[in-house]
């Protein structure tokens, strides 16, 4: 209808109402193209705050497992001390006692691997949308968590516990199988863990084994090569530990970063 209308206005010659067709031509696409962008910014934004959303989930999550992963590994430092008091000095005669430097024997040699949840992060870097959550900041910082530092992670993991399978070979059989049958851990889920006073590893009764017990105490006892490699274990947990409060400490600021924007 407008093309036809402009075209009787060329016909006649009315040439100021040919102007304001054009006029009226040129803010319609003006005002169309305006609409489009508006329509896709907006759709633009929600997708970023629906990713920041999933984000900010995703490192939550990770913060909950982190302090799980802490008092695992607070525990299991706390053991390899226990195993290095008695290694320097004489083994307790109470069986109750000896139980226990058995158990701490196991439990110094516990290994929980951990890495940041990438899942949604990676899901956007392979789709190229990463560009959208944030600036170049917080990206080249989401970056170092996910990628460069999950890597050191992975890398840390990789270390040979020497103790680990040199303790655990000196174990009775029947002390194995009741440790691993009766002597359970708190589930991985971090609701398991009801209160900062809670222990990963529960207490354990001493078992109906008291042979065992005195003999396999006296076995570690006397492996006097245990204190070398029980040192570079406490090296290590120390450095895990560290790990993970730098995880920690990454993703509480990278939270922070998400929801400023």
């Amino acid at each position: 209808m407008l093309l036809r209308r402009i075209t009787q206005h060329v016909q006649s010659q009315n040439w100021f109402a040919v102007f304001l067709d054009f006029i009226i031509v040129v803010v319609g696409v003006f005002i169309g193209i305006q609409v489009s962008n508006w329509n896709e910014t907006r759709h633009a934004e929600q997708e970023a705050g629906l990713f920041r959303a999933n984000l900010i989930a995703d490192l939550q999550n990770d913060r909950d497992v982190y302090a799980l992963r802490k008092k695992f590994y607070l525990e299991v430092k706390q053991a390899i001390t226990g195993v290095d008091n008695i290694l320097h000095n004489d083994l307790p005669d109470s069986l109750a006692l000896q139980w226990d430097f058995i158990r701490d024997v196991d439990k110094a040699g516990g290994m929980w691997p951990f890495q940041p949840s990438a899942q949604v992060y990676n899901q956007l870097l392979n789709a190229g949308k990463l560009d959208l959550v944030s600036d170049d900041a917080v990206l080249r910082q989401m970056r170092d968590y996910y990628q460069d530092a999950a890597l050191e992670a992975g890398l840390t993991f990789k270390f040979d516990s020497v103790f680990r399978d040199h303790s655990r070979s000196l174990l009775d059989w029947q002390l194995t199988d009741y440790i691993i049958s009766d002597c359970n851990v708190i589930g991985a889920d971090p609701s398991d863990i009801l209160d900062d006073n809670q222990n990963y590893y529960t207490t354990c009764p001493v078992p109906d084994l008291a042979s065992n017990i005195l003999q396999t105490a006296a076995k570690i006892h006397t492996e006097k090569n245990l204190i070398n490699e029980l040192n570079l274990l406490f090296s290590q947990s120390v450095r895990i530990l560290s790990f993970i409060e730098y995880f920690d400490d990454q993703a509480e600021s990278l939270i922070q970063e998400l929801e400023r924007q």
